[in-house]
């Protein structure tokens, strides 16, 4: 377990299961970071609503909404689940009956 947007990563692939996605994630800025820190990351793509949330792994995080074609979580923590430096897939929930996003992999260095 790490910490991830003001709560402790953990989620299951069950909790985010549902009709398949509307909502498209094209890239993430920053794409890598080093680990052990909080950054604000910007998520691009299409099909964004102010219910759209963001995930990292199979759990959400604090999201704003910017547009249709944008989020941010301003409290992204770029530490992986083990702890270790590794991939953190970034995917987008539009709603609670949709599943995950395609996601684009943010590296903790």
């Amino acid at each position: 377990m790490s910490f991830v947007g003001h709560g402790w990563r953990s989620g299951q692939a069950g909790d985010v299961t549902g009709a398949a996605s509307t909502a498209t994630v094209s890239g993430i800025s920053p794409t890598t970071f080093a680990r052990r820190n909080t950054i604000t990351l910007t998520v691009t793509g299409t099909g964004f609503t102010a219910q759209s949330r963001i995930y990292a792994g199979f759990n959400q995080v604090a999201t704003t909404f910017d547009s249709a074609t944008q989020l941010r979580c301003t409290s992204f923590n770029t530490t992986p689940d083990n702890g270790q430096a590794g991939v953190i897939p970034v995917s987008v929930r539009k709603q609670p009956s949709e599943a995950l996003s395609g996601s684009q992999p943010f590296t903790a260095t």
